[in-house]
């Protein structure tokens, strides 16, 4: 008897287990490196055990196949990694910002490690990608996108996962509505330092002795850091309404991966 009952408990477990796991592992402050795997898989093994009472697991088709098993299971690591992106692209506007002012600062060439990404970025970006994440803790937006995925069993049952030409779709109006933020974000600064650029030219031409490569630079440097200290309350305000919007989205993903 309880051989039989461990038998049907251990495919949802894996299932489960599958779509939190890869949630964990893509979205940033979940997956920081800071964080050791042991306390990840621990992470994962107790939201794993907290939903698996309160899921209609008996309403749920789980095919008896190896190969129908896997299926689901790749199709539930990638609902955790599409509710990882409808995060990522909401925080692809920070780092356009950063990507942009960063170029205009001749900060091009200054780099820094994401942890979250585990990959070399430009230096203002990084900041303002910490920034995000910790505007996002502090709105409880972490408590959230967890409420969300849990909400996501009921929303899109395992093995019913479709994607089609709704969801790509979604996905780009994601990315387009991050670069419209980001450009929103960054289009003051940017263009004082256009503003900034066209004088030092101008200077330059009817001036030919001054050098205005060592008089720019450190003015466009001081220019670009005293206007992204201004633009923090700006960026603050912007992003905790795109931070948000992120549950919803990613609840709007879920039905459109099932009604596709």
């Amino acid at each position: 008897m309880i051989m039989e009952m461990f038998h049907d408990f251990l495919p949802h477990f894996f299932i489960v287990f599958v779509r939190i796991g890869s949630f964990v592992v893509f979205v940033p402050f979940f997956n920081n490196s800071a964080f050791i795997v042991f306390i990840k898989v621990g992470f994962v093994l107790a939201m794993t055990f907290l939903l698996l009472p309160i899921l209609p697991l008996g309403s749920w088709s789980v095919p008896v196949s190896l190969i129908g098993f896997t299926l689901i299971l790749a199709g539930e690591a990638m609902v955790g990694l599409l509710t990882g992106f409808v995060f990522l692209a909401a925080l692809t506007s920070l780092e356009l910002l950063g990507q942009m002012v960063g170029f205009q600062m001749a900060f091009a060439m200054a780099r820094a490690l994401d942890p979250a990404m585990r990959e070399q970025k430009n230096l203002i970006s990084v900041v303002l990608i910490f920034l995000g994440v910790y505007l996002f803790i502090v709105f409880g937006g972490d408590r959230y996108l967890l409420k969300t995925l849990a909400e996501s069993f009921a929303i899109l049952e395992p093995g019913t996962m479709v994607v089609g030409e709704k969801v790509l779709g979604q996905m780009v109006r994601l990315l387009q509505a991050a670069f419209i933020a980001g450009l929103r974000l960054a289009s003051p600064l940017i263009l004082v330092l256009l503003a900034v650029d066209l004088t030092l030219g101008i200077i330059g031409k009817t001036s030919q002795k001054m050098q205005i490569f060592f008089v720019g630079l450190p003015l466009k440097v001081g220019l670009g850091l005293i206007g992204l200290t201004m633009l923090v309350d700006f960026v603050r305000a912007l992003w905790s309404g795109e931070a948000l919007l992120i549950s919803e989205r990613a609840a709007e993903l879920f039905a459109m991966l099932k009604g596709s």
